[in-house]
């Protein structure tokens, strides 16, 4: 579905008419005060992508009202009330007729009316960064302040890389950020264990061409913790314990479950969970959409990409159910979109059902003899800038930031 600049523009008033753009001017802790205040094209098409679904949803202010004054009162960002809203707003757009319960509703969250005049009535999920990647994330990104001093200091530019063949825990995070602290940064480059561990932290000389100080890149990879599978197989088991309790089976209407899932998560291994939850005796769910919005690289830039597993009983595949769901941009895609380590030189291997983190800050000169140097990045997480420097010695940096992750705020 193409989208206008004008378009864009109108739907962010819409968003910033139903959070309050006072509220979202107001600071920049909430996901979508971070969302309002970025500058770049994602962010801007996230608003816009928001805006969109609110307005299919026009004719339930009230429900609209409630839902973003409690997705505004969520401290870590009410993700779940804003999927509720781009899910009925995607189907509502995709030509359902969506009711959007009462918040106190027991059971599930809304009851859609399809085309073909059948009903679901569904629960909506989100399934989000687990507490275990969001404190591998919160310690990467300390080893990524002490990299980045020590690389500064050093007067080189240099390429770190940690890895460890058993999860990364607070104590492993921490051991490495000792390591680097007092590690030396000089000759061709070790390899440094951590003693006891599986873990290893490499460093080696940036030789990219024209490459200059205080460049630096960093990459940290880590199995995934092992209660990632766990914890999605509660979720899903309490909501398919709810509709147990409060909405039978029927000839009359179908019960699904609707859930996003993170874009690091393995969705084929959930799909796979999600389909044995469902073949249990007794199970009154039919189906399990899932949905998993990404960035995904592509020649021409940068694109969202949807993929959207089902999971389906036998019954709810004979009923021939169909359902449209209709979002402002992007492209639906086949399969996972293919979560890469990435450097300059491209591709570096699939981390897909991994914890990844990457950070870079790469410095060219502005131009290589009559060719000016192009400030794309080569991957999330890695900034470049171009310095120029005239003939006195005198020098100027020029760089366009970008956000650290292409993590998407709200799809």
């Amino acid at each position: 579905m193409p989208t206008t600049k004008e378009e864009k523009e109108h739907f962010r008033r819409v968003a910033g008419e139903l959070f309050s753009v006072q509220w979202l001017e107001s600071a920049q802790q909430h996901r979508l005060q971070k969302l309002w205040h970025r500058k770049d094209e994602l962010a801007q098409l996230e608003l816009a992508s928001l805006g969109h679904a609110i307005e299919a949803l026009a004719k339930h202010g009230k429900w609209l009202k409630d839902t973003a004054r409690a997705a505004r009162n969520q401290p870590a960002g009410g993700h779940g009330h804003l999927f509720e809203i781009m899910m009925l707003g995607g189907l509502a757009a995709g030509g359902s007729k969506v009711r959007p319960m009462p918040a106190r509703t027991a059971g599930y969250d809304a009851q859609i009316t399809l085309p073909d005049g059948h009903m679901l009535r569904a629960s909506i999920k989100n399934h989000d960064l687990s507490s275990h990647e969001a404190a591998f994330r919160e310690g990467c990104q300390v080893l990524d302040a002490v990299a980045r001093a020590r690389v500064a200091s050093s007067g080189g530019s240099w390429s770190l890389t940690a890895g460890s063949l058993t999860h990364m825990g607070k104590r492993t995070l921490q051991a490495l950020v000792e390591q680097m602290q007092v590690m030396p940064l000089m000759g061709s480059g070790r390899q440094y264990r951590l003693p006891g561990s599986e873990t290893a932290i490499q460093f080696s000389p940036l030789m990219f061409p024209g490459i200059q100080p205080p460049s630096y890149q960093l990459v940290v990879r880590s199995p995934a913790h092992a209660n990632e599978q766990a914890n999605f197989r509660n979720k899903l088991l309490k909501a398919i314990d709810a509709f147990a309790l409060h909405s039978p089976l029927s000839e009359l209407y179908s019960n699904v479950i609707f859930m996003r899932v993170h874009a690091t998560a393995d969705v084929d291994a959930l799909r796979s969970l999600a389909s044995e939850l469902l073949q249990q005796p007794g199970c009154v769910v039919g189906a399990v959409f899932f949905t998993q919005s990404s960035v995904a690289r592509e020649k021409s830039g940068s694109v969202i990409s949807y993929y959207l597993p089902v999971a389906l009983t036998s019954r709810y595949m004979q009923r021939g159910v169909k359902l449209a769901v209709m979002q402002l941009s992007g492209k639906v895609v086949n399969r996972p979109t293919a979560l890469q380590l990435m450097s300059t030189h491209g591709s570096l291997g699939d981390v897909t059902g991994q914890y990844l983190f990457q950070r870079g800050h790469l410095y060219y000169p502005l131009r290589v003899g009559d060719k000016a140097l192009s400030l794309a990045t080569p991957g999330p997480g890695i900034q470049t800038s171009a310095v120029f420097r005239d003939a006195g010695g005198a020098e100027a940096v020029f760089t366009v930031r970008r956000p650290d992750d292409e993590e998407l705020m709200v799809l």
